[in-house]
C-alpha cells in the first residue's frame, strides 16, 4: 500500500529546550537528529502509516464518482517524544524560579572548617574543584587532595522568564564524582534541582534555593 509521511518533523530538544524542525528521512525507523543549538544527539523513532486502506466486505473497490465525498484516511504518525541521554534529567523549567548556590555541607566524611559554606553561583559557566594555584576554580574545595581540579562545572541558565536552567557536567573523575548517590562518569551531564547532593572525593556540597 502506498504510503505518506509529512516533510519535516518538528522536535524540541530535551537538553536545551530548543524548538527545530528536521527533514522527514526516506525511510521510517530510529533516527539520530542533533540539536542546531547545543549539540545533543537526540533519537527520534519515526513510524509511517498507509493512508490507503484495503476494502472491508461488501465494500466496492471502484473509485468513487466526481463529487462523492471521499473515504477518510489515517493521518501519518507522529514521531515519539525524544527520550534523553542515559543519565540526563531533564527538569520543568517553572521549577527554577531562581539562581542557587552551593553549600559545602560534608567535608572529610566529617563537618570540617567549610562545612555549611555557601558559595553563590553566577550565570554561565561555574567550576568546582580542589583548590590550585595553576589551575583554578571558581568555587575552591581546599584540603581534600581527593578532589579533582576543575572536577566538574555547572551552567547557569536563565530560560527569559521560564526559570533557571542548572546543567552539571564532569570535566574530571580520576576519584568518584556523585550526583544523588549515583556515579557520574566523565563527559556525563546531569540538570540540577534544588535539594540535590554533589559529591567530590570525600566532600559532599548541596544546591540549594539561593
Amino acid at each position: 500500500m502506498e504510503q505518506i509521511k509529512p516533510k519535516y518533523v518538528a522536535l524540541k530538544c530535551p537538553g536545551c529546550a530548543t524548538a527545530f524542525k528536521f527533514p522527514m528521512p526516506a525511510q521510517a525507523g530510529l533516527v539520530k537528529v542533533k540539536c542546531p543549538k547545543c549539540g545533543q544527539i537526540i533519537p527520534v523513532k519515526l513510524n509511517f502509516k498507509p493512508v490507503t486502506m484495503a476494502p472491508t466486505a461488501g465494500q466496492s473497490t471502484q473509485p468513487a464518482p466526481a463529487g462523492a465525498p471521499s473515504q477518510p484516511q489515517a493521518a501519518p504518525a507522529q514521531p515519539e517524544a525524544a527520550k534523553p541521554k542515559k543519565g540526563t534529567k531533564v527538569l520543568p523549567t517553572y521549577a527554577m524560579t531562581s539562581t542557587g548556590v552551593i553549600e559545602i555541607v560534608r567535608f572529610g566524611g566529617l563537618l570540617g572548617k567549610m562545612g555549611n559554606t555557601s558559595f553563590p553561583l553566577h550565570e554561565g559557566q561555574n567550576t568546582i574543584g580542589r583548590a590550585d594555584v595553576d589551575l583554578p576554580s571558581d568555587i575552591e574545595i581546599k584540603n581534600d587532595t581527593t578532589v579533582s581540579r576543575r572536577s566538574v562545572a555547572i551552567e547557569v541558565t536563565n530560560k527569559e522568564g521560564k526559570g533557571y536552567q542548572f546543567k552539571l557536567k564532569v570535566l574530571r573523575a580520576l576519584n568518584p564524582v556523585m550526583h544523588n548517590d549515583k556515579p557520574l562518569i566523565e563527559g556525563e551531564i546531569v540538570y540540577l534541582n534544588y535539594g540535590d547532593s554533589i559529591r567530590l572525593g570525600k566532600t559532599t556540597l548541596r544546591f540549594k534555593r539561593q
